[in-house]
């Protein structure tokens, strides 16, 4: 199975800490919710700088250094001459190729009856009506049954692969 790695977004980390530098700022903001933007902003920092709120400071700190060794990192390593840039094109189309073909395996294996319609109902016990009025792909399927007819007792597996080609 392909993973990908998101790697660390500063929030993300930042929201992690025991010290929750949102709830901080939303504590403030609204018990000083008349004070305008610049204001708001003096009145947060003088907060954040007190030496009993250090772990808050912290926790803000912390939000901008993920966030700013990211943008390095990822500035360090780019590709800097058109070879390097192409190369890494490549690798990234390679790359996206590979996650297309897991993705075509994995909708060749799904089980099509299991397939949820807009009505909530699975395909399989889905009527040839409930089908045309889904559209699409099920309408294909509706216009091979009767409308009373119940897909899960009127076709196979097989017959909706080929529907589905």
């Amino acid at each position: 199975m392909t993973s990908l790695d998101t790697g660390y977004y500063g929030a993300k980390v930042a929201s992690w800490d025991a010290s929750s530098a949102r709830a901080f700022f939303k504590k403030l903001a609204d018990e000083n919710h008349e004070m305008d933007k610049e204001a708001l902003f003096k009145r947060v920092l003088a907060e954040a700088l007190d030496p009993d709120n250090a772990d808050i400071l912290q926790t803000i700190i912390k939000y901008w250094y993920v966030n700013a060794y990211n943008w390095w990192e990822a500035d360090r390593t780019a590709p800097k001459s058109r070879t390097e840039k192409a190369k890494a094109a490549k690798a990234r189309e390679k790359k996206a190729e590979a996650i297309k073909a897991i993705i075509k395996v994995r909708a060749q294996q799904m089980v099509l009856m299991d397939l949820v319609m807009p009505s909530g109902k699975t395909l399989r016990d889905a009527t040839g009506k409930d089908c045309v009025k889904a559209g699409g792909f099920f309408a294909k399927i509706g216009a091979k049954l009767k409308p009373s007819q119940v897909v899960g007792r009127s076709m196979s597996e097989a017959d909706l692969r080929k529907l589905w080609k």
